[in-house]
């Protein structure tokens, strides 16, 4: 996975050189596979991401972990309610969720009267450095937040959604979907491929794609954004029979939880207010199940120790565990530790000693 070096210290207080990250991200368990010095005087550096680690397919995930080893405190972005000012969102756009199942939450969010123009220089530096091409200041702040944040999300223009209307569903057999890309070949969906449909075709291949027909072009001046999580399985099957890969299926197939939604269209609003203007619609449309229960997992500190092979002290395991976002409470021996909702992967005691021996 690429990053780059000056984008992950901006999320710590204390800069490190590119080969500290390096040394401090290998050791964390994502070994460097290469770097390239850049003319900005950027590093772009390409870390092995394991598959039940979708929470650091990002710069802040990475930041994270290099502020548990360090005790570098993570600052992390601004990820506050963006201010309202336009008219309901119910006024002009629906989500129907036939698929709750394959898409545990779906959001959306509206911007009227936007003006859509190029890049800043420092978005478009961000971009570039890390490998991709700036194509307009709406596409670049979705692909902003999602290197930033590892949730991705999908701005359409609204006003090629015939009737405002999403609808969350499997595709009819047969039925054909342009790809966005300007190499993008029209293919033939299946019954199994979830799509983001309007009232009258897919318009979205869901978690893989967005569709040529609702792109954002300098003549949008609505759009809706999308921030939604979707089945890992899901995902990864359309892609691989449609083979269609990007950068938002490879981070919903190691899994999104649906709790990282809100703060990334947050983030992701925010940003597009400030580089394309117009109002933003009260309230955010949403369907799906409820958001999941944080697991508390109960974590005995000998038989972390005994497990370890080293003798740690019940504060130093406390204060790792709370590094790496775990809320944890008790003394006595056992720990009760309660899981960050970014970390799926962890539901035993064991999954939590693997952590303190990190």
């Amino acid at each position: 996975m690429l990053v780059t070096h000056n984008w992950i210290n901006d999320y710590l207080s204390d800069n490190l050189t590119a080969d500290e990250q390096a040394q401090l991200l290998t050791a964390a368990g994502f070994p460097l596979e290469g770097t390239e010095e850049l003319d900005s005087g950027d590093v772009r550096q390409d870390f092995e991401m394991t598959s039940n680690r979708g929470d650091c397919t990002c710069h802040v995930g990475l930041a994270r972990e290099i502020s548990a080893r360090t005790g570098n405190i993570l600052a992390p972005p601004n990820c506050d309610s963006p201010n309202e000012d336009g008219c309901q969102v119910s006024e002009v756009a629906s989500i129907q969720n036939d698929e709750p199942d394959l898409c545990p939450l779906y959001t959306a969010r509206v911007i009227q009267n936007v003006t859509v123009s190029d890049s800043p220089e420092w978005l478009r530096r961000r971009i570039e450095d890390r490998g991709d091409v700036p194509r307009n200041a709406v596409v670049d702040a979705t692909n902003f937040v999602l290197f930033e944040l590892g949730q991705p999300t999908h701005v359409f223009d609204l006003d090629k959604i015939a009737g405002g209307k999403i609808i969350v569903r499997n595709a009819t057999e047969g039925e054909r979907f342009l790809p966005l890309g300007e190499d993008a070949k029209e293919i033939k969906l299946t019954s199994k491929d979830l799509v983001i449909a309007d009232a009258e075709k897919p318009i979205a291949l869901a978690g893989v794609k967005g569709g040529a027909s609702s792109a954002v072009t300098p003549e949008t001046k609505n759009l809706l954004i999308e921030s939604a999580t979707f089945d890992p399985v899901a995902v990864r099957e359309t892609s691989r029979r449609h083979n269609i890969a990007s950068d938002s299926s490879f981070r919903f197939e190691r899994g999104v939880n649906p709790r990282q939604i809100e703060p990334a269209s947050n983030r992701l609003t925010n940003l597009l207010l400030d580089l394309s203007g117009g109002k933003l619609c009260c309230g955010v449309i949403a369907s799906g199940k409820e958001l999941p229960t944080p697991i508390t997992v109960s974590m005995r500190t000998d038989f972390c120790s005994q497990k370890l092979g080293i003798e740690i002290s019940e504060k130093e395991m406390a204060s790792g565990l709370e590094r790496l976002g775990f809320d944890v409470s008790g003394d006595g021996g056992v720990l009760s530790c309660t899981v960050p909702y970014f970390r799926g992967d962890i539901t035993r005691e064991i999954d939590v000693v693997e952590e303190v021996g990190r």
